[in-house]
């Protein structure tokens, strides 16, 4: 048994942290938050089978033996179910930004409905796993007090509204200025780059422009004045479930540009494989899944979820794919609903993943700090690091090493048209760029357990085992 450790980011709430022990998680609750939790369980809240997602299933804790191992004050010790690799909003499509905006406002209607409000309105407070959305916070929900405004509208806007608004009216995406601004992105950022069209549009102007404005005036007013009881607003129950459906509406109506392509968006279709190697690739892959039966499998460089399908397929539990192209994460996102696959897609650069963010760094990991896989598979990719982002091969090959116990990674030659075209405005300056030279440095962390030629002009597909540390 392993011993119990605080999750170094669960520090902000004073009513209670989260815990992990032997791959489970806890949370411990003190103070009222442990009457909060039991109210909102007897309202029934958490049995509503939501349309766009759920809440973390939570159980009391009970067992002192796992009581006696959490270092921590508390009254009450609850137990969430684990929704796999965790991920954060600058890590999501845009399709997954909007489900999980639309489940946090269900969970906001529900549980008015029932006396129930949320505290805040966080956006890291809810988990996919999978294609499923799941408001993880227990910890959120209190009582409703007659009269009070919604505290988290501000963060609900900055961390959902306004970053769907800035990918569906300007077509720039969220993940970059979300990734570098934690709390999202701000009403009086937004409005200086919305054109005066699409500011009076009335919800823009209602929820945006007008809402900007009066945070500025507000932040030049006596702050005192402000927060003295008489100046106080309220707000009536049906007014604020008023608002909770109508920008349940409005974001379900919120959509980007249809048609326009991606340089990767229909490479699934549209590549240099023939059919007999395309089934070769697909054999190789579902040879090595079914001989090491992995659970989770990375996808590094997923593009539409092809080959994440064959591993699952061929027996893995479940697989993360990670794409640099928005469009393709989001076509990987849809086939996986379509097809109710348990796989989970993301944003990444692989040359420039998710870092470390938030106080002392703790609060979001990076990417590699996350790493759970039991094999990853990296497939047409080797060139677009090496080549592309010119990351030295030995770079390469330790890296895709670190990332699991095992892989299958495919070698593209330079004489592959793919190849061609990156190097077709610059010097060919790769001259270590061989599959002998790539063996041998991935000779250097993995014993190579199988490799085939797949393709006339020498694709080859590697799987490899880490060797033992």
């Amino acid at each position: 048994m392993q011993s119990a450790h605080a999750e170094p980011g669960s520090f902000r709430d004073p009513s209670g942290h989260i815990w992990h022990l032997d791959n489970r998680i806890f949370r411990t609750v003190k103070g009222d938050a442990c009457e909060f939790f039991k109210a909102a369980t007897k309202s029934g809240l958490f049995d509503v089978p939501f349309v766009h997602g759920g809440i973390v299933n939570t159980t009391i804790v009970e067992d002192t033996s796992i009581i006696d191992q959490i270092d921590d004050s508390f009254e009450l010790l609850l137990e969430h179910d684990k929704v796999g690799l965790v991920n954060y909003p600058y890590e999501w499509c845009f399709d997954q930004l909007k489900e999980a905006a639309l489940l946090h406002l269900e969970i906001l209607r529900e549980a008015l409905d029932r006396d129930i409000m949320l505290s805040d309105a966080s956006a890291y407070n809810i988990q996919f796993c999978g294609t499923t959305p799941y408001f993880i916070d227990m910890l959120s929900f209190r009582p409703y007090r007659e009269g009070e405004v919604w505290n988290g509208y501000r963060q609900f806007c900055e961390q959902f509204l306004h970053p769907l608004l800035l990918q569906s009216e300007l077509g720039v995406p969220f993940n970059n200025w979300f990734k570098g601004t934690l709390e999202g992105i701000s009403g009086q950022d937004l409005v200086k780059l919305l054109p005066l069209r699409k500011k009076i549009k009335p919800k823009i102007a209602a929820h945006v422009w007008l809402a900007a404005t009066l945070q500025k005036n507000a932040a030049q007013q006596n702050l005192q004045k402000m927060a003295a009881k008489e100046t106080r607003q309220t707000l009536p129950k049906a007014s604020m479930r008023n608002i909770f459906v109508s920008l349940y509406n409005w974001i379900s109506k919120l959509s980007l540009e249809q048609g326009k392509k991606s340089a990767w968006s229909d490479y699934d279709k549209n590549n240099s494989y023939s059919d007999q190697e395309a089934s070769a690739k697909t054999a190789f892959i579902t040879r090595a899944v079914k001989e090491s039966k992995p659970e989770t499998v990375w996808d590094m460089g997923c593009n539409s979820g092809q080959f994440s399908e064959v591993c699952l397929t061929a027996g893995a539990k479940n697989a993360v794919g990670f794409d640099f192209d928005l469009k393709t994460v989001g076509i990987a996102f849809q086939r996986s609903k379509d097809k109710k696959l348990n796989l989970l897609t993301l944003n990444q650069d692989l040359a420039n993943p998710s870092p470390a963010h938030g106080w002392a760094g703790t609060e979001r990991k990076s990417l590699m700090a996350r790493a759970n896989a039991d094999m990853t598979i990296a497939l047409a990719l080797i060139h677009h690091l090496v080549i592309g982002r010119n990351i030295p091969l030995d770079y390469f090959a330790g890296w895709l090493v670190s990332l699991a116990p095992e892989g299958i990674v495919e070698f593209v030659p330079k004489n592959d048209p793919m190849v061609q075209i990156l190097l077709q405005n610059r010097e060919d300056i790769f001259t270590d760029y061989t599959l002998e030279n790539f063996e041998q440095a991935l000779s250097q962390h993995a014993q190579i357990k199988r490799s085939d030629v797949i393709t006339e002009d020498g694709r080859t597909l590697i799987h490899f085992v880490r060797n033992e540390r």
